[in-house]
């Protein structure tokens, strides 16, 4: 708390005159932060390509890190995600916001390769679901590989653009 207080530049009484505890005070980052680099207008995204969303969502992705950079002192890394991980085991209804924003970017994503499918761009035995799913877990586990391995997070755009190419040429028509 002392740590905070004094980052902050308030005095402990100001602090607690904002936040009742540091439970609340990591709620308000999880919220503000967190939550907020989630929130995705998927239906202003071009859904008729599929070509175009992956190209959208690229740059979309490379904006919202860089912006996260800018605020930190340090590289975007495993800390990000440790947050994540605490709020889950805090806050239950964190576990909800979580899994709404995962559907709605699984909805968008389905919904486009649907699209795609339809007017010929894509061909496939799979599923669209499953094409979606597969994109989806392709950017999540690349992002946390790469932080595994402590990779700078341009490169984990440019990492996840070369497989979703990859993937895109394979079930393109």
């Amino acid at each position: 708390m002392k740590e905070i207080v004094e980052k902050t530049g308030l005095s402990k009484g100001a602090f607690y005159h904002y936040f009742q505890s540091k439970e609340q005070l990591f709620k308000e980052v999880l919220d503000t932060f967190l939550t907020s680099s989630m929130e995705v207008k998927w239906d202003t995204y071009p859904q008729n390509s599929l070509k175009d969303f992956i190209n959208r969502i690229l740059a979309f992705s490379h904006e919202v890190l860089l912006k996260m950079q800018m605020g930190m002192d340090q590289a975007f890394d495993l800390n990000y995600f440790s947050l994540y991980f605490d709020g889950l085991k805090l806050f239950p209804d964190f576990q909800t916001t979580l899994s709404k924003h995962q559907q709605d970017e699984l909805n968008a994503w389905i919904k486009t390769v649907g699209n795609a499918r339809k007017s010929g761009e894509i061909k496939s035995s799979m599923t669209d679901e499953q094409i979606a799913r597969i994109f989806t877990h392709v950017s999540d586990g690349s992002l946390l590989t790469l932080l595994l391995q402590r990779s700078k997070n341009p490169v984990a755009i440019d990492y996840i653009k070369v497989l979703w190419e990859g993937l895109y040429n394979q079930i393109r028509a």
